[in-house]
């Protein structure tokens, strides 16, 4: 059925008569696509998509990931809860290709109360791993068996390369059904104020920023091969900085962080110097 459908929205909804029975339940198929609005047959084709999209194309990149250390205390790590506000954190003991596991908040929540609690160990839930590379919808089978919320995604090495929970294949199914009104990338992620000031997203094309400003990056940077001013700012940093934090280029330029979230630089004013 799955293969029916992929070819159906592929080929505008025609069928074959090969076969008669075949052809039959193609006409049936098509018929009831073409009577599904923009919207619904978005979201059709977008989970069907889950069979071609890999792990590496949705999840959470190792930088963003909000990870809670093994040995804090179950209070110190409640200010971490309460900075990010997540349901679920992975635990590592020594860095990021160590998980010892994940936690649910409501058991840290609960753990807190019994003020004899001095580590986290007793709340820790066994961890899915899986390969960045495989199919969403493979992951997806996986989680659903072994009934986790999030996995962490694995490189080759075995390395932590990125997590990936259900509410990241849901946005995906679900995000790409774009409004008829939004406008252009150019208009949407870029403003000059001045001459030598300019307001950009995240999620605005490093190239694009070279374009249109001259911004030279350095020959680490290059080497980086990064895609966006937030992975630019990452690198700059080590990490997601924070709101009204000013970062600055070896190469004459200053970025101060108008808008940020616990994972990514939303939006940046970027003043060359």
């Amino acid at each position: 059925m799955l293969n029916k459908l992929k070819r159906l929205f592929k080929n505008g909804h025609n069928h074959t008569n090969s076969d008669d029975a075949s052809g039959r339940d193609d006409e049936i198929l098509s018929k009831r696509i073409c009577d599904l609005n923009i919207v619904e047959k978005q979201l059709i084709k977008n989970v069907l998509d889950l069979t071609e999209t890999i792990g590496e194309d949705i999840m959470v990149h190792r930088p963003n990931i909000v990870c809670l250390p093994y040995n804090q205390s179950p209070q110190d790590l409640w200010k971490t809860i309460l900075e990010y506000a997540y349901t679920y954190y992975p635990v590592y003991d020594d860095n990021l290709d160590d998980i010892k596991g994940y936690i649910h908040v409501h058991d840290l929540a609960k753990l807190i109360q019994k003020k004899s609690a001095k580590s986290i160990k007793s709340i820790i839930k066994p961890i899915l791993f899986v390969p960045a590379s495989i199919p969403v919808i493979d992951i997806l089978m996986k989680m659903r068996h072994s009934k986790a919320p999030i996995v962490i995604m694995v490189d080759e090495h075995g390395g932590t390369d990125g997590l990936l929970c259900t509410w990241d294949i849901v946005c995906h199914t679900l995000g790409d059904n774009e409004d008829q009104n939004t406008p252009d990338d150019e208009e949407l992620y870029f403003s000059r104020l001045d001459e030598r000031t300019v307001v950009i997203e995240g999620q605005y094309s490093l190239r694009d920023l070279i374009e249109e400003t001259g911004l030279i990056l350095t020959p680490d940077e290059q080497a980086e091969e990064l895609d966006t001013v937030n992975g630019l700012i990452q690198y700059l940093t080590g990490r997601v900085p924070d709101r009204s934090e000013i970062i600055l280029h070896d190469n004459g330029y200053e970025f101060e962080i108008l808008e940020s979230s616990p994972r990514a630089v939303l939006k940046v004013k970027m003043t060359k110097l």
